[in-house]
């Protein structure tokens, strides 16, 4: 498979973005207000440079609302509450609504409380989670969130896959220094990344998946049919199967081989997610003025190592995120060609005002 020839990079200012995001998912019967939180979840995605996880999704996202397989108008309820907290439905809501509204009430929850989680069950594709665990940040808070979906991906040693790429993010409040944001898969890649790689006809590193045959592949195509491999082989996977308890066992939902199969594109499928989110309110511990000067430190420290050969800038987890997003704003975000033309495409199907 030879890499496609992309046309140059088409930039396009975030605001116009969300717009044209906005107005595709009013177009098919999401209100306003959920319409706005899930274009401004994927043009953030964006803005950082998690392209996957971007308005790359935005076609699937419709296609899943046109075909029944997401809920538009979603009736969420709290089905269990207490102090501390909360276990939400969502109703087959866009995971992205869900997963704010979840963050919400724990954020609310943590002024009472040191610690407050949310189960939510029901859910569909809730997008990039710094996202979410980043909505603790402004209160002051340390957010915490892993989620599950579909079988992708085998337990290690295995053939049968029985876990999804099993993300985990952290994000911790700093004072001077950008926070700490870490949003990871558990596997070397998420599988997003493999999937757009596929779209772009480009290659993949040898490391991130087996074939069918259980043979290291660079082909992103070959790599959906076989097995995504755990970051630091049984450690990722241990992480894995952590995530998939917290996400699924917990909140009462569908779980490991009681999931509905994933089928590639994401949207031409089915596509449920179980969540488990937290928030922690440092001020129980200490003045939150004090953490962040003592998290300030540790950043300065970590940044001010001795450099091996070959290393410009040692970074902390979110911080080139931060950084892009900085510049995207001021400069506007590339949308490849690819991408682009699905715009495109869903413009003319939709017949939107918005044009990008």
């Amino acid at each position: 498979m030879e890499n496609m020839k992309t046309q140059e990079d088409h930039i396009v200012h975030a605001e116009v973005l969300k717009g044209f995001c906005t107005e595709a998912f009013t177009s098919v019967g999401v209100p306003d207000d959920s319409a706005a939180i899930i274009a401004g979840s994927l043009v953030e995605a964006d803005l950082r440079g998690v392209e996957t996880h971007g308005v790359n999704r935005l076609a699937g996202y419709v296609r899943m609302l046109r075909e029944g397989k997401m809920n538009p108008r979603p009736n969420m309820k709290v089905v269990k509450e207490g102090p501390a907290m909360v276990l939400l439905d969502g109703d087959n809501a866009s995971g992205i609504v869900a997963g704010v509204k979840a963050m919400e009430i724990v954020i609310e929850k943590t002024r009472k409380v040191t610690v407050a989680v949310a189960g939510v069950r029901n859910s569909t594709h809730c997008g990039a989670l710094a996202y979410f665990t980043e909505m603790a940040i402004t209160h002051g808070m340390v957010g915490c969130m892993t989620v599950m979906a579909p079988s992708t991906v085998p337990p290690y040693g295995g053939k049968t896959p029985v876990l999804s790429t099993s993300p985990w993010s952290f994000a911790i409040p700093a004072g001077e220094e950008h926070p700490i944001v870490l949003d990871m898969a558990s596997t070397v890649a998420a599988g997003g990344k493999i999937v757009l790689a596929a779209k772009k006809g480009e290659r993949i590193p040898r490391d991130w998946a087996l074939d069918k045959d259980g043979l290291p592949t660079d082909d992103p195509v070959k790599a959906q049919g076989g097995f995504f491999q755990w970051i630091g082989g049984p450690k990722g996977y241990g992480l894995g199967v952590v995530a998939e308890v917290l996400s699924g066992v917990l909140p009462g939902g569908p779980f490991g081989l009681t999931m509905p199969p994933v089928v590639f594109p994401y949207g031409s499928s089915v596509f449920m997610q179980g969540h488990f989110q937290a928030a922690l309110n440092i001020s129980h511990f200490m003045p939150v003025s004090e953490f962040t000067s003592r998290v300030d430190q540790l950043i300065r420290e970590l940044k001010s190592s001795e450099r091996i050969e070959g290393v410009e800038e040692i970074f902390l987890p979110g911080e080139m995120e931060w950084k892009k997003k900085a510049q995207r704003l001021k400069s506007g975000i590339p949308l490849s060609s690819v991408v682009r033309n699905d715009l495109k495409d869903l413009r003319s199907q939709l017949r939107l005002r918005h044009d990008i």
